[in-house]
């Protein structure tokens, strides 16, 4: 039992790291937007690399 919830609890999180980065720097990009600031122009979203979707999402 205690693999199974660590297996399924591993295929969400790392279904779901890229998710979450993609919906911060959305918010991020909006609030740049809506104050006016002139980096949100030149702003990347989306990671250039596949592999830098789970940069910064490792489980502690």
């Amino acid at each position: 039992m205690l693999g199974a919830g660590l297996m399924s609890g591993s295929f969400a999180y790392f279904a779901g790291a890229p998710l979450w980065l993609v919906k911060t720097r959305l918010q991020a990009r909006s609030q740049f937007l809506a104050d006016g600031s002139e980096s949100a122009a030149s702003a990347k979203i989306y990671p250039e690399r596949v592999v830098e979707y789970w940069r910064g999402c490792a489980p502690l």
